[in-house]
């Protein structure tokens, strides 16, 4: 598994279960699943590519973003990785405030 694919999890795992509310972590058969499969919402996906976003520091294009629904943890690495070789690039929030 990349470090890409195990940031990815961490992600979705805050998203399925935030901290401080009670939860069990995903299983590896839930993490194959796709975002749909794990029930997420329109609501969850955007808050995703915020998270996304700001972790990778990538931009994701609209187009890119209704896809997300529709990828598993590693259909996301992948994407996130690709984003990160060719799309557009922006500073970290961690990096902005150096």
């Amino acid at each position: 598994m990349t470090r890409t694919e195990q940031e990815i999890r961490r992600i979705i795992q805050d998203q399925a279960y935030p901290p401080g509310r009670a939860g069990r972590p995903l299983t590896e058969e839930e993490y194959a699943k796709t975002l749909r499969e794990l029930d997420f919402d329109s609501l969850d996906v955007v808050e995703l590519v915020i998270s996304v976003e700001t972790t990778f520091g990538v931009e994701v294009s609209d187009e890119d973003a209704e896809k997300f629904k529709d990828l598993s943890a590693s259909g996301l690495a992948g994407m996130v990785d690709t984003l990160r070789a060719t799309g557009p690039k922006y500073k970290r929030a961690s990096e902005a405030s150096r």
